[in-house]
């Protein structure tokens, strides 16, 4: 199915769901007002903001340099590196791992490249039980969805759907007060973590020149997730790797500002390797017995010699989702990826299964085999308001990295689509015949039938009205009312 067509029609569903809508919209405006309150509280946000982009623009600039120093440190620490090219290869990897250790249940750190790489599927199919740690992200496994938010998974159910969901799926006795719903996932998760044989986590960060892993979360379940099984899997990205330790503390100071609006993220584990083999002079050690990192690649290479490769700083911190008014009214699932809104549209070409006939469909988004194609992508669908561009706490220029992947799209389009915006061009770069042309279709305009006008314009008049048809065009309009604004 058609990228963009597939977004149109769970948008429209979307649109149609009033209460995803209002939690939507209540999520992410509180987190909008924590952060807005915040920033503007710190004298040297501007400066952090700064001190970041520059950490992330040389992470991309070494990256080669940076992941060989970091594979030297981590194996010198005990961890076993690995390399991924693909998602199948870190799927099979991670299972190979679970195999030689006959693991049986796996709990999960919230990780948003596990699902990237559809990790969960391919451990279950192999017979593992794999729970997800997150609250979020146990909630929505439960309800059988993937997330809808990067770091806030279950922000589009409210208290009293989350009621529903654990009073269904877990026995639980319905309640929607949020302290009783905690609890009931501390109790069932509890077990969990003291069975479990594997943990896997994601990696916020990876610091060359230790070889320290960093974990950022709010809840304790990746501190318990990484220390009591026996073995630990971290997968990580090839971007994730900064330079220096001392890179560590702009990073964690902007990051949970930015992806929750809190001054600081509840715990942040350095994790150096695994935990030292036990010794009969010294007291019992805790932690994994052993620790293996998985660099994967999947598409960041070639998207880093791409005119998007600045996506490659991002945080992941979730902002650009918050503030976005397309996001703000669909929410994640809309766009059919794990990566949504300006993020996602950059990162989901590269990084994801390119759909085709015959493909797994969630919701009208396919999925099937590897690859990239600037068609599919959902350039299309951002505003460019680059309200993204001033919140990015990385300073990435989001709206121009959008632009630049509309006009790769733009070259792959069918030959008539391609003929048309050329047109169009060819009208737009001679002002006296634009004019001229937007004269003669106001006044072709106003002698139709609205009911012809309806027909000719579907996506917009399905839930509005047609605006009336001006007498003048907007130029004509400033010329006359606010010439100074007219250069």
């Amino acid at each position: 199915m058609n990228v963009l067509r597939a977004f149109r029609r769970r948008a429209a569903i979307a649109l149609e769901d009033r209460e995803l809508n209002d939690n939507i919209r209540r999520s992410t405006g509180m987190t909008l007002a924590k952060r807005r309150r915040l920033a503007a509280a710190d004298p040297d946000y501007d400066e952090l903001r700064e001190k970041v982009a520059a950490i992330r623009r040389e992470s991309l600039e070494r990256r080669t340099e940076l992941l060989a120093e970091a594979t030297r440190q981590l194996t010198a620490a005990g961890v076993q590196v690995h390399t991924a090219a693909t998602a199948e290869e870190a799927r099979r990897l991670v299972a190979e791992i679970a195999t030689r250790h006959e693991a049986r249940l796996v709990v999960k750190g919230k990780s948003m490249i596990s699902e990237e790489i559809e990790l969960t599927p391919l451990l279950q199919q192999r017979g593992l039980e794999v729970l997800e740690t997150d609250l979020g992200e146990f909630i929505v496994q439960l309800l059988g969805q993937p997330p809808s938010h990067i770091t806030a998974p279950a922000l589009h159910l409210n208290r009293r759907q989350v009621g529903r969901v654990f009073s269904d799926k877990l026995g639980a006795d319905y309640t929607e007060i949020p302290e009783e719903l905690t609890e009931i996932a501390r109790r069932y998760l509890r077990a969990k973590f003291l069975e479990a044989d594997i943990g896997i986590s994601g990696g916020n960060f990876i610091v060359a020149e230790t070889g320290t892993l960093a974990l950022v979360e709010n809840e304790g379940n990746i501190g318990l997730g990484t220390t009591l099984p026996r073995v630990h899997i971290a997968i990580t990205g090839i971007e994730k790797i900064v330079p220096r330790l001392d890179d560590l503390a702009p990073l964690l100071r902007i990051l949970p500002l930015n992806a929750t609006g809190q001054r600081a993220a509840g715990y942040a584990s350095l994790l150096n390797g695994p935990a030292p083999p036990p010794s009969a002079d010294d007291p019992p050690t805790h932690g994994p017995q052993e620790m293996h990192v998985i660099f994967l690649d999947n598409g960041r290479t070639h998207l880093a010699r791409s005119r998007q490769a600045d996506i490659l700083r991002c945080l992941r911190c979730g902002s650009c989702l918050n503030i976005c008014p397309i996001f703000r009214h669909l929410g994640g699932h809309a766009y059919g990826s794990v990566y949504p809104a300006a993020m996602g549209v950059l990162l989901s070409p590269w990084l994801l299964p390119i759909p085709h006939k015959g493909a797994r469909v969630w919701r009208g988004a396919a999925v099937s085999g590897p690859g990239h194609h600037p068609g599919n992508s959902l350039a299309d669908v951002c505003a460019l308001c680059a309200a993204c561009d001033e919140i990015c706490p990385a300073m990435i220029p989001l709206s121009d990295l959008i632009l630049s992947a509309r006009e790769d799209k733009g070259r792959t389009a069918p030959l008539m689509q391609r003929a048309a915006f050329r047109l169009f061009g060819g009208f737009t770069k001679h002002p006296r015949l634009f004019a001229f042309a937007g004269r003669c279709l106001r006044g072709g305009l106003r002698h139709l039938p609205a009911r012809l006008l309806a027909a000719l314009s579907p996506a917009w008049s399905r839930g509005r009205a047609l605006p009336p048809i001006p007498d003048k065009s907007c130029s004509e309009t400033l010329k006359r009312e606010h010439p100074t604004r007219l250069r």
